[in-house]
């Protein structure tokens, strides 16, 4: 596909908002095909017994090699609802041995990619510089980005957190962003206590007065919160916050859990 009808495609697919976001990140939790396969048909069995709520987008985000096979699952189930495969991770635009560039995501079934997370940020070492030019990349193929930015514990109880938020998404995105943008405050990734709803509220209006500096368009990308979101009760709270989805890492490999997300907060 050209580079510009498919940037143009990754701008039709956003530009269809759905009022509620459902992103699973399966990171390295499923230890093998068979597993994935079996969590996707848990979670489609459950969503044929009570379907996916009217307006909610599911993706899933498993491991590199098994996201052709959760495609083909849920190519097979569409009638259950919205749901979507996305990819954990891209390569940079001039990969090498080893990665995985947004094109051969594009041609195994995937619509969305995860950018930027605090784990590949602290772990690979990757900058801002480089997620912002995955994320171009990704969108030049029509990928739907979702960009994660958050500040550190030292940074939020030092109360720099704006200084934070501001150097992480106009440094990591391109002023014609393209997506979605995930705040995750590392702090709370992977902790027992999500933010408090007072917090991530303070934190959104940050982001949104950031956004509104940075990018060239009025229309503002749809916002998730991630970290320690485990129950239905727990992803209400939030949604009450004013965000447009969440971003789930841990509850996203348990089928009964992503249930209880999606109809508990809807």
């Amino acid at each position: 596909m050209h580079k510009f009808s498919s940037e143009v495609e990754a701008i039709k697919k956003v530009s269809k908002r759905y009022s509620r976001y459902i992103i699973g990140n399966w990171k390295v939790r499923t230890k093998s095909n068979h597993q994935a396969m079996a969590l996707v048909d848990d979670i489609v069995r459950g969503f044929s017994e009570k379907s996916i709520p009217a307006g909610t987008k599911i993706v899933l985000c498993p491991s590199f090699t098994q996201l052709y096979s959760v495609y083909e699952k849920l190519s097979s189930a569409k009638q259950i609802g919205d749901m979507s495969v996305g990819a954990q991770d891209c390569s940079l635009p001039k990969g090498a041995t080893g990665d995985v560039p947004a094109e051969l995501l594009a041609s195994v079934g995937v619509e969305y990619v995860l950018l930027g997370h605090s784990e590949r940020r602290i772990i690979h070492g990757e900058g801002s510089a480089e997620v912002k030019s995955k994320t171009c990349m990704a969108i030049q193929t029509g990928l739907i980005p979702i960009v994660c930015v958050g500040e550190t514990l030292i940074e939020h109880n030092k109360g720099q957190v704006k200084e934070a938020l501001f150097r992480e998404i106009t440094e990591s995105l391109p002023k014609n962003f393209v997506g979605l943008l995930a705040y995750e405050p590392i702090w709370a990734v992977g902790a027992v206590d999500m933010a408090s709803t007072e917090q991530i509220k303070k934190s959104l209006m940050i982001i949104r007065e950031i956004l509104q500096e940075h990018l060239t368009s009025a229309i503002l990308p749809p916002l998730l919160y991630g970290g320690a979101v485990m129950t239905g009760l727990q992803a209400a709270a939030v949604f009450q916050t004013g965000v447009d989805g969440i971003l789930i890492g841990r509850a996203s490999v348990c089928a009964e859990q992503v249930l209880d997300i999606v109809h508990g907060s809807a």
